[in-house]
């Protein structure tokens, strides 16, 4: 768990230091990567006593949550995020998951191309088993456990124009 969290983190250390401050694309991946980190921890999390982080990735998705992937981030940084979060989006990676009557950002669900995504940048770090728990936990999510244990089948989903 601890090592795909990692990934993320140095996917960003990485890109803004081959970058200076980073280029338009350097919160793509490590969001990603940090979205799947989060579901694979939720695997160990106790959902017998709710509470607010566990009732939200059960029933809303991933909660948005930069500085905490990230560490302490500037203005710049935090747009930057919010701008990946659209890219994702708009990529078929992701699902953004905004407040009721604003465009504001609370949670992301990744898509069945997302999960193979970032799967593909995490390997061999990802713990398959984890990530399929968290996945069984959380109501939105069921659909995406068959994408897991096969995700090289991708292409499969993106030539037949099934949504993904």
């Amino acid at each position: 768990m601890k090592a795909l969290a990692d990934i993320a983190g140095q996917s960003l250390i990485g890109r803004r230091a081959a970058t200076g401050r980073g280029d338009r694309r350097t919160f793509d991946r490590p969001i990603l990567l940090a979205v799947l980190a989060d579901i694979e921890a939720f695997a160990e999390a106790p959902i017998d006593s709710p509470n607010t982080y566990v009732v939200s990735m059960q029933v809303s998705g991933v909660p948005y949550q930069p500085n905490q992937w990230f560490g302490p981030l500037t203005m710049a940084e935090r747009k930057a995020c919010s701008r990946a979060a659209k890219r994702l989006e708009s990529e078929g990676l992701v699902e953004r998951v905004t407040q009721r009557g604003r465009n504001r950002v609370t949670h992301l669900r990744p898509t069945a191309a997302g999960i193979c995504s970032a799967l593909e940048t995490a390997e061999p770090q990802a713990d398959r088993a984890a990530i399929v728990d968290g996945l069984r936990r959380m109501n939105w999510a069921g659909h995406l456990i068959p994408h897991v244990g096969d995700h090289r089948n991708l292409d499969h989903y993106l030539d037949s124009g099934r949504s993904v």
